[in-house]
Order: structure tokens, then sequence, then C-alpha cells
């Protein structure tokens, strides 16, 4: 009997644990509430385990919180690596590889994501394939390696509209758009950039893509501080500045006095001088 019973509820946490799996893309905060409510006592077969780990790693993530534990991960990869299915496997190192970039770890965030996409490429998953891209974009963007970061980001991009993931394709364009701003590729920029501004569906993508446009028009030649100005000032209309980094209120308070705004300008600055030490402020006060 007990082990009958144990079996029976083995099972009903299995068809749980899919049933999640459905739908954990479209409803991740759902998802997360009902893992987090389940009994870890009932998880008593090391698949169901793996897979809770594993769905537990994709529902925080899918809700903006970046885990630099990576127990989770570990827990998922040592039962996958060996058994199940290999696209388990894919995502798992992969979210071993995002809790390692979120410690700011990129040594070991590049190899989990490297393995990532080979296991990704193997097992036909091309979804995280192109998450798998994404995140070695991630760790090149912060070790200044611009070409890297772009071929990383052009083939995800390709990956996204082939499976018609809209948003994630919206994303990757706008981060493409800054990635070329950092090679001095104004060209290729201006045109991602200026294109994605024709469409308003993610609100949050296209507050960023403003403030992306916005900083191209101070860094390119010729400037167009006016330009810059308009879309900074639009950004912070519509979206409450939402998204805006540092650089992006130095660039916005320079292409103020540049427009003849000098009073708004100094009011920036005055701002800014009180929560910025960073060398970037130097800069744009030159």
């Amino acid at each position: 009997m007990l082990i009958l019973m144990a079996s029976c509820t083995s099972y009903q946490v299995n068809r749980q644990l899919k049933d999640i799996e459905s739908y954990i893309q479209d409803r991740p905060d759902s998802a997360l509430t009902v893992l987090e409510d389940i009994d870890r006592t009932t998880l008593r077969s090391k698949r169901n385990k793996a897979h809770h780990a594993l769905l537990h790693a994709m529902a925080l993530d899918k809700n903006y919180i970046n885990v630099t534990e990576d127990s989770l991960a570990r827990t998922a990869l040592e039962y996958f690596d060996r058994r199940g299915s290999m696209k388990y496997k894919a995502r798992a190192l992969y979210y071993l590889g995002l809790s390692k970039y979120y410690d700011q770890k990129y040594s070991d965030a590049i190899i989990f994501f490297t393995q990532s996409e080979d296991v990704s490429r193997e097992s036909l998953d091309s979804l995280y394939l192109a998450f798998s891209l994404v995140g070695q974009a991630d760790v090149y963007n912060q070790i200044y390696n611009d070409s890297e970061e772009i071929d990383c980001l052009n083939e995800a991009v390709k990956i996204f509209q082939t499976l018609s993931k809209d948003y994630y394709e919206y994303a990757t364009k706008s981060r493409l758009g800054d990635a070329y701003i950092g090679c001095n590729d104004f060209v290729s920029s201006e045109r991602i950039l200026s294109e994605l501004l024709d469409n308003n569906k993610y609100d949050n993508l296209y507050a960023l893509t403003l403030n992306r446009y916005a900083y191209l028009q101070m860094v390119k030649e010729p400037q167009d501080p006016e330009l810059a100005s308009k879309y900074y000032s639009l950004a912070n209309e519509e979206y409450a500045g939402n998204l805006m980094t540092i650089r992006d209120y130095w660039a916005w308070a320079t292409s103020l006095s540049m427009s003849g705004e000098k009073e708004a300008a100094d009011a920036l600055v005055d701002e800014l001088l009180n929560i910025d030490t960073s060398y970037v402020s130097n800069y744009w006060l030159y």
C-alpha cells in the first residue's frame, strides 16, 4: 500500500509539473506561484526534483528575478546530464550560465552558455539555442567584445523570426542596435532602431529603444542634439524615464545644453552630480 501510494503521488506530481511547463512561457507569474506552493516532500523521485528545480529556475527568470544562487540549475543538471530529454539538459546549462552571469562570474557564464548552445543545437531546441546566444552576447557586452556580441545577436534574431517570437525578436533587435553603437557602426544602428520606433507594441522595450535612439544621436557624427532631446523628453514624459541609464541622463543633459536649454541642462547636471561618481560623468561634463 505504501509503495502504491508513493507511486500514485509521484505520478500526480509528474503530471502537475508537465502542466506547469505547458503554460510557463505565457503565464510565468502563475507558474511561479504554483511551483512555490508545491509541497517539497511530494518530490520523491529524482526526476521530479530535477524537473521542479528546472521549472523553478525558469519561472524566476521569466518573472525578472535575477538569481545568483546556482542550486536550482545544478539540481536539474545533475539529473538531466545523464538521463531524460536533452532539451532539459540544455536548459539547465542555460540557467546555470545565467546564475553565473548575475554573479558576475563571466568566464564561468560563457562556458555554460556555450555548452547550452551546443546541446540546444543537438536537441533541436531552437528557443533555448537563441536564449543561449543572447546569454553569450550579454557576457561579450560586459567584456567589451563588440564583434562577438553582434554575431550572437544577429543569429538569435534570425531564430526568433523563424519561431515567430515577436517579443524576443524586438528585444534582441533593440540590443543589436545598441551593440552597433558600441562598435561605432552608427548606420546599422540607425537603421535597426528607427525601424523599431515604428512599433510601440511593447511599452518597456519601446522605452528602451527610445533611449537608445536618442543616445545614438549624441554619439554619431554629426550629432543631432535637438532630435536626442526630443526623444529623451518623450521617453521621460511617456514612460517616466523608465529604463534610462546614467549615460542616458548625461547625454540628455548635454543635448539640452547644445539645444540652448541651459537652465534645464544645469538642473539635470546638478541632480546627476549628487548620484554619479563614475568616469562617465567626466566625458559628458567636458
